[in-house]
Protein backbone atom coordinates (compact mmCIF):
# COMPACT_ATOMS: atom_id res chain seq x y z
CA UNK A 1 0.00 0.00 0.00
CA UNK A 2 1.51 3.66 -0.83
CA UNK A 3 0.35 6.89 1.03
CA UNK A 4 0.43 10.30 -0.17
CA UNK A 5 -0.61 13.50 1.76
CA UNK A 6 -2.78 16.11 -0.30
CA UNK A 7 -3.81 19.32 0.85
CA UNK A 8 -6.23 18.09 4.21
CA UNK A 9 -6.39 14.55 3.55
CA UNK A 10 -4.15 11.04 3.71
CA UNK A 11 -4.82 9.02 0.09
CA UNK A 12 -4.35 5.60 0.15
CA UNK A 13 -3.28 3.55 -3.06
CA UNK A 14 -3.27 0.22 -4.47
CA UNK A 15 0.05 -0.78 -4.44
CA UNK A 16 0.35 -1.45 -8.09
CA UNK A 17 0.31 0.60 -11.36
CA UNK A 18 -3.25 2.20 -10.91
CA UNK A 19 -4.44 5.97 -10.88
CA UNK A 20 -7.54 8.67 -11.70
CA UNK A 21 -6.68 8.10 -15.39
CA UNK A 22 -7.25 4.21 -15.67
CA UNK A 23 -10.30 4.43 -13.35
CA UNK A 24 -11.82 6.86 -15.55
CA UNK A 25 -10.70 4.73 -18.89
CA UNK A 26 -12.26 1.50 -16.66
CA UNK A 27 -14.98 3.20 -15.92
CA UNK A 28 -16.05 4.33 -19.68
CA UNK A 29 -14.77 1.32 -20.83
CA UNK A 30 -17.03 -0.87 -18.74
CA UNK A 31 -19.98 0.88 -19.45
CA UNK A 32 -19.37 0.86 -22.96
CA UNK A 33 -19.24 4.79 -23.11
CA UNK A 34 -15.51 5.54 -24.18
CA UNK A 35 -16.28 6.08 -27.42
CA UNK A 36 -19.89 6.80 -27.87
CA UNK A 37 -20.63 9.82 -29.70
CA UNK A 38 -23.66 10.88 -27.63
CA UNK A 39 -21.22 11.13 -24.40
CA UNK A 40 -19.57 13.69 -23.13
CA UNK A 41 -17.00 12.90 -20.18
CA UNK A 42 -16.46 15.74 -17.56
CA UNK A 43 -13.73 15.32 -15.43
CA UNK A 44 -13.67 17.94 -12.70
CA UNK A 45 -10.34 18.00 -10.09
CA UNK A 46 -8.42 20.33 -8.33
CA UNK A 47 -5.20 18.79 -7.45
CA UNK A 48 -2.08 17.08 -9.24
CA UNK A 49 -3.40 13.53 -8.32
CA UNK A 50 -5.86 14.24 -11.08
CA UNK A 51 -3.51 15.05 -13.83
CA UNK A 52 -3.54 11.38 -15.16
CA UNK A 53 -7.13 11.68 -15.48
CA UNK A 54 -7.08 14.87 -17.26
CA UNK A 55 -4.39 13.33 -19.72
CA UNK A 56 -6.66 9.79 -20.42
CA UNK A 57 -9.16 12.24 -21.61
CA UNK A 58 -9.69 12.57 -25.67
CA UNK A 59 -9.25 16.30 -26.74
CA UNK A 60 -13.09 16.58 -27.20
CA UNK A 61 -13.64 15.66 -23.50
CA UNK A 62 -14.02 18.04 -20.82
CA UNK A 63 -11.00 17.94 -18.51
CA UNK A 64 -11.65 21.27 -15.62
CA UNK A 65 -8.97 21.94 -13.22
CA UNK A 66 -10.40 23.84 -10.61
CA UNK A 67 -7.52 26.25 -8.47
CA UNK A 68 -4.06 26.01 -9.54
CA UNK A 69 -1.38 24.09 -8.74
CA UNK A 70 2.55 24.84 -9.61
CA UNK A 71 2.75 22.51 -12.22
CA UNK A 72 1.34 22.55 -16.12
CA UNK A 73 -1.97 20.61 -16.38
CA UNK A 74 -3.61 18.32 -19.12
CA UNK A 75 -6.88 19.66 -18.45
CA UNK A 76 -8.54 21.72 -21.36
CA UNK A 77 -9.98 24.20 -19.08
CA UNK A 78 -9.56 26.28 -15.52
CA UNK A 79 -11.87 27.26 -13.14
CA UNK A 80 -10.99 29.81 -10.14
CA UNK A 81 -12.71 27.89 -7.33
CA UNK A 82 -15.89 25.45 -6.45
CA UNK A 83 -18.03 28.59 -6.58
CA UNK A 84 -17.53 28.74 -10.58
CA UNK A 85 -18.03 24.86 -10.81
CA UNK A 86 -21.71 25.75 -9.22
CA UNK A 87 -22.20 28.43 -11.21
CA UNK A 88 -20.95 26.00 -14.56
CA UNK A 89 -23.27 23.28 -13.44
CA UNK A 90 -26.38 25.43 -12.37
CA UNK A 91 -26.12 27.44 -15.87
CA UNK A 92 -25.98 23.93 -17.44
CA UNK A 93 -28.83 22.98 -16.06
CA UNK A 94 -31.04 25.61 -15.66
CA UNK A 95 -30.68 25.37 -19.73
CA UNK A 96 -32.09 21.65 -20.05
Amino acid sequence: MKTGRRKKIIEIKPDHDWHKGKAVRWILDNLNLWDNPEVLPVYIGDDVTDEDAFKTLHSKDLGILVGSHDQLTAAGYRLSNVDEVCDLLNNHYDKR
